[in-house]
């Protein structure tokens, strides 16, 4: 529990006024990034007849936009074909941890912001100190678990 609470207190303190002119180029460039594999895969048509399937059922709160298909599906629904279609051609981004024993990919975190995004009506401002976060845990969460335990003890203590 000292874990999630460590986490829950650095993010809640994350805001848009945080953020530097250079971190604020370094996201967006990460999120056009993302977007252009996100555009690559409105191409990839066997994949978008799956999610037409998948979203053709009745799906109880259907109000979240499923990207390709002209469609609406349940929040869960929509955020997994999202994030399906967001992975599937972004390749740019790697985190390799500093032990060499393995990576994370925190622009899988994109489409999900993306998709919360437009189903919250989320300002910029919002969407980016987002984008800041799911990075930032996916890098810190990726360092702690791939034996590279530097981030994380920063966080149980308040120090960053």
């Amino acid at each position: 529990m000292l874990m999630e609470k460590a986490i829950s207190r650095v993010t809640a303190r994350i805001s848009f006024s945080d953020l530097d002119e250079k971190l604020l180029h370094i996201l967006k460039r990460n999120i056009l990034d993302s977007y252009a594999g996100i555009c690559a895969s409105l191409r990839d048509e066997s994949m978008l007849q799956k999610f037409e399937r998948l979203a053709s059922g009745p799906a109880p709160g259907s109000d979240a936009a499923v990207w390709g298909i002209e469609k609406q599906a349940g929040i869960s629904d929509a955020l997994f074909m999202n994030s399906i279609m967001g992975r599937r051609s972004d390749l740019l981004n790697t985190f390799l941890a500093p032990n060499g024993q393995g990576g994370v990919h925190p622009s899988d975190n994109v489409a999900m912001a993306l998709t919360l995004a437009d189903w919250t009506g989320m300002d910029g401002d919002s969407f980016l100190s987002t984008i800041y976060t799911a990075f930032y845990l996916s890098l810190a969460l990726g360092a702690y678990y791939l034996n590279s335990r530097q981030i994380i003890p920063t966080l149980a203590t308040g120090h960053q």
